[in-house]
């Protein structure tokens, strides 16, 4: 029962980090270009991000995304479902 378990958090929380990278490319330009205009006239930063760099970043995410579930999986394998149930009521 624990392997589908950790099995179900671990699909879980990889669809939810592609989920937020799919979001956080287009979403995050926006308030990038805000971060570089609210520095002045007297700073020029220029504003392009390759795709190579949006590549590294979804890599990194989903990277730790993974070394999480893995530093969770025991304590993971601990939880006790009819407890947890039993505690939201």
């Amino acid at each position: 029962m624990s392997g589908g378990r950790r099995r179900l958090i671990s699909v879980q929380n990889l669809w939810l980090s592609v989920i937020g990278v799919l979001l956080g490319i287009p979403l995050g330009q926006g308030p990038l270009q805000a971060m570089m205009d609210s520095n002045g006239d007297q700073v020029d930063w220029p504003c392009y991000i390759s795709p190579v760099t949006y590549v590294i970043a979804a890599a990194f995410v989903m990277g730790v995304s993974v070394i999480v579930g893995f530093m969770f999986q025991r304590r993971i394998k601990r939880i006790d479902m009819v407890e947890v149930l039993k505690g939201m009521e």
